[in-house]
């Protein structure tokens, strides 16, 4: 039984490593999608090379020789059918900190268009929370919120 229990786990360890990291993937050309995470479909980064709908904005090549990441941002562009929220997987180079900065340094070329707000993560699905800035700018209100009645009641 032992011996069962063993194998069965070192089978689930290496089926869970094989799988690879789940991204959700969309862009603003899909109808109804990249708007929640109840909308977005997921893909394995692993098992389609990287490829998924950031890299048809941007043209990227897929060089997996760090892993990959999950990224989401949200793209502000002259032409309305690119502009939107994008989620995907982008590979990570070796020598590369930060996939944003790549993605920001890429929109530089597209005069005119910029990345408004861009997020990466590491774990399954991490990527499907808003980009577009209004959980941000709520957090900053509500913060702000929180210090003005802190200071108004510390002054009685």
């Amino acid at each position: 039984m032992k011996k069962f229990l063993v194998i069965f786990l070192l089978l689930a360890i290496f089926t869970t490593m094989a799988v690879g990291l789940k991204c959700y993937d969309c862009d603003p050309s899909m109808e109804g999608q990249c708007k929640s995470s109840n909308t977005n479909r997921d893909t394995t980064c692993e098992a389609r090379g990287g490829k998924s709908s950031i890299q048809n904005l941007f043209r990227w090549q897929s060089d997996a020789s760090q892993g990959y990441v999950c990224v989401s941002f949200y793209y502000e562009s002259k032409n309305e059918t690119l502009r939107g929220v994008y989620r995907g997987c982008k590979s990570k180079e070796i020598d590369s900190t930060n996939i944003c900065d790549e993605i920001k340094a890429q929109e530089t070329q597209n005069e005119g268009d910029t990345i408004k707000s861009c997020e990466e993560c590491t774990s399954d699905l991490c990527n499907g929370g808003p980009v577009d800035g209004a959980a941000s700018l709520a957090l900053s209100m509500a913060a702000f919120f929180g210090a003005a009645v802190c200071f108004y009641f510390s002054n009685f």
